[in-house]
């Protein structure tokens, strides 16, 4: 009996261990990049990337001669995802059935080799959800690097996300005053080659415009307790004058909001 027990704890003890030791092997393969791409890497540093879209901070791109697989499964493209110029996410997407003539389903091919390539590379999930409208969520979030897997059979359509999370985090989380400090610079150095080439730039007309009603509604509400607005003003007419009608906005409403 001693010796059963004996055996059944050593038993439980490796299980314990392997599973440790494929989360570490997991998060060993994607704490420092993914697709050969470290986390936090500059887009000038990559000059071989196009670029697909920008958004605010983020801007998407991709490989022209990447390898469009995933275990046995086939990619309609692969995106890299930059916040403020820095690799944060690699993004798959693929359909789910690849012959046209077929119904996308669970016994769709592609569907079958995503899923159990995701499975086979990144362990177990940590969240699983299937909806009624035909859609299906997996998540895998034992490390930083976040894997986010939506997939929907009446879009044909399965989307891979693997985010560094904390990367993420670190970067957007100092909020809107982040995105106006880099359109001010932005501006600014529009408005010096402006200067030099004698053409105003196009910011210097937008901020022409005069408020609407709406946007003086706003003003006369909140006030001008606003430190990060009144310290842009003391720097300078010039300075204040290159930011956007939508930015002052942001700036000038309810300090509460900041």
């Amino acid at each position: 009996m001693m010796k059963r027990s004996c055996f059944t704890a050593v038993l439980i003890v490796c299980c314990i261990t392997l599973s440790a030791i494929n989360i570490y092997a997991e998060e060993e393969k994607y704490q420092e990049g993914s697709l050969g791409v470290a986390w936090g890497t500059f887009i000038s540093a990559l000059p071989d990337m196009k670029p697909v879209a920008c958004e605010d901070h983020i801007c998407t791109y991709f490989l022209e001669n990447d390898n469009l697989s995933f275990g046995e499964s086939v990619l309609s493209k692969i995106q890299y995802a930059f916040y403020d110029d820095m690799f944060y996410e690699v993004i798959f997407e693929a359909k789910v059935e690849l012959d046209q003539s077929r119904v996308p389903d669970i016994k769709s091919a592609n569907y079958l080799a995503f899923k159990e390539a995701c499975y086979k590379e990144f362990g177990n999930s940590t969240f699983e959800t299937t909806e009624l409208f035909g859609a299906e969520h997996y998540r895998w979030e034992k490390t930083p690097v976040r894997k986010k897997l939506s997939l929907s059979f009446n879009s044909n359509i399965m989307t891979l996300k693997i985010t560094q999370s904390d990367l993420y985090k670190k970067l957007s989380k100092t909020g809107p005053e982040k995105g106006i400090l880099n359109r001010i610079k932005n501006s600014a150095s529009k408005s010096k080659s402006s200067e030099q080439t004698g053409e105003p730039s196009p910011e210097v007309f937008e901020n022409k415009n005069v408020p609407t009603q709406n946007n003086q509604d706003k003003k006369n509400k909140s006030g001008r307790g606003n430190t990060f607005v009144q310290s842009i003003k003391n720097a300078g007419s010039s300075l204040w004058g290159i930011i956007s009608n939508e930015d002052r906005e942001i700036f000038e409403g309810d300090p509460h909001n900041h």
